[in-house]
C-alpha cells in the first residue's frame, strides 16, 4: 500500500472518530439527566432484591436520585441541562435567565452554549466557570474553582 493511500485511510478514520465523539456528546435531555443521576448518585445499597414497582428492572435505582437531591452540584447540573435544552429548542429568552439563576443559586457559571456530555458530576459548584465555546465529553467531574474556556480566534 502506498503512503498516500495509507494517509487517506488515517484521515478518514480520524474524521469518523470526531463524528462519533460529537454524537456521544449530544444526547437528549432525559438521557443526559439520567446518566448524570447515575454518575453523581454514587453507590446505592438497595437492601433486598425485591422490585415491586419494576424501577430497578428498567435500570433506575431510586436511591441514586435521593443521593443526588442532597448535592448542590446536582442542582447546578439540572439547571444547565434545562438551559441547554431551551437553547437547543431556540428558546434563548429562557436559556439566559436560567443560566443566571444557576449562577446566583449555586455559584456555578455554566454557559448554555457549552456542550457537555452525559454524566456530568459537580462536586462543589462555587467558582466553577464553563465558557460558551467549550465541549466536554461524557462522565466528567468538576470541583470548585475550575475554569474552562476557549480562545476562538
Amino acid at each position: 500500500m502506498s503512503e498516500e493511500n495509507q494517509s487517506q485511510e488515517t484521515d478518514a478514520s480520524v474524521d469518523d472518530q470526531v463524528i462519533e465523539e460529537e454524537e456521544l456528546i449530544e444526547k437528549g435531555f432525559w438521557e443526559s439527566l439520567l446518566c448524570d443521576i447515575e454518575w453523581s448518585g454514587g453507590p446505592v445499597d438497595i437492601g433486598d432484591d425485591k422490585d415491586p414497582d419494576g424501577w430497578r428492572s428498567k435500570g433506575f435505582e431510586p436511591g441514586r436520585l435521593v443521593n443526588c437531591l442532597q448535592l448542590l452540584g446536582f442542582y447546578s447540573t439540572v439547571m444547565y441541562r434545562v438551559s441547554r435544552w431551551a437553547y437547543k429548542k431556540n428558546m434563548k429568552f429562557l436559556a439566559a435567565p436560567i443560566q443566571l439563576i444557576n449562577h446566583s443559586v449555586t455559584g456555578a457559571e455554566i454557559s448554555h452554549k457549552a456542550v457537555i456530555g452525559p454524566g456530568l458530576r459537580i462536586g462543589h459548584p462555587h467558582g466553577l466557570f464553563i465558557g460558551p465555546d467549550c465541549k466536554v465529553g461524557f462522565r466528567s467531574t468538576f470541583n470548585q474553582g475550575t475554569c474552562l474556556s476557549s480562545n476562538m480566534e
